[in-house]
């Protein structure tokens, strides 16, 4: 191609995006804003206004939980180990949990049984409830946390994990949530 050849073309579409611009800024304010409106309906939510589903963490859970005695995972001193199994016990913690959940995701509840009584207090978010336990100094002051996964509309299940203040007895449990209506 010759350099002319190429210069005119360049300016013939220098020329059309010229006309272009110049008949889009022509274009009555109706004809634009009509456009601009389209897009704004297209963009509204389904189903009229104020239908907005709960989330589905909202409302009253409860369970029960059976609790192992569970051996630290840190290598301890012999005289640690020693008062470890002294104060780990054979038999299983046995509780209930209550857990009432706002649509702010707010998760309160309380807890009754072998590891005492527990104030439960935590969030709800995505698919899981994560909640911390704290049972103050009432049978060894137990804290810890559970955190529960979302199983289908009605089930949460997960895993509580606490200890004493000074980690001499540990336990664990699994758990699962209920919904009730």
């Amino acid at each position: 191609m010759k350099p002319s050849a190429l210069s005119s073309s360049g300016v013939i579409v220098l020329i059309g995006c010229a006309l272009a611009c110049n008949r889009a800024a022509s274009l009555p304010r109706s004809e634009s804003s009509s456009s601009s409106a389209a897009l704004a309906t297209s963009s509204a939510p389904l189903g009229g206004v104020g239908t907005t589903a709960q989330p589905w963490f909202v409302g009253h859970w409860s369970g029960s939980y059976r609790a192992q005695a569970v051996e630290p995972a840190l290598q301890a001193p012999e005289a640690a180990q020693e008062q470890w199994h002294t104060a780990s016990a054979t038999t299983p913690s046995n509780g209930v949990l209550s857990l009432r959940v706002a649509p702010n995701g707010e998760a309160q509840g309380d807890s009754a049984g072998d590891l005492g009584q527990a104030k439960l207090a935590g969030h709800a978010q995505a698919d899981a409830i994560k909640l911390r336990f704290e049972a103050g100094e009432s049978n060894g002051g137990y804290a810890g946390t559970l955190i529960l996964r979302r199983e289908n509309a009605s089930l949460c299940v997960g895993t509580l994990r606490v200890s004493t203040g000074d980690s001499l007895a540990i336990r664990q449990a699994s758990v699962n949530l209920k919904r009730h209506e």
